[in-house]
């Protein structure tokens, strides 16, 4: 037995999507910019590939983040 999803209950599962994926990009970018960082120590220099993928997934982030701003504007949080 399935039900339709209210408005609001789609909204809260949306917020929640948001909330997991904004906290994958976050570990992520972590992720890149220890990466980076052991490549400077290892070699001298830092990939500006792994920038670039720093840069799109901050970028990513902020997206995510106003995302999730309207939704809970939405719910009236």
């Amino acid at each position: 037995m399935s039900r339709k999803l209210s408005a609001e209950e789609r909204r809260k599962v949306h917020l929640n999507a948001l909330q997991t994926a904004l906290s994958y990009v976050e570990t992520s970018i972590q992720m890149f910019e220890n990466m980076n960082r052991n490549l400077k120590a290892l070699t001298g220099k830092k990939s500006f590939a792994i920038d670039h993928l720093i840069f799109v997934l901050t970028t990513e982030k902020e997206r995510i983040r106003e995302e999730m701003w309207k939704v809970r504007k939405l719910l009236g949080e």
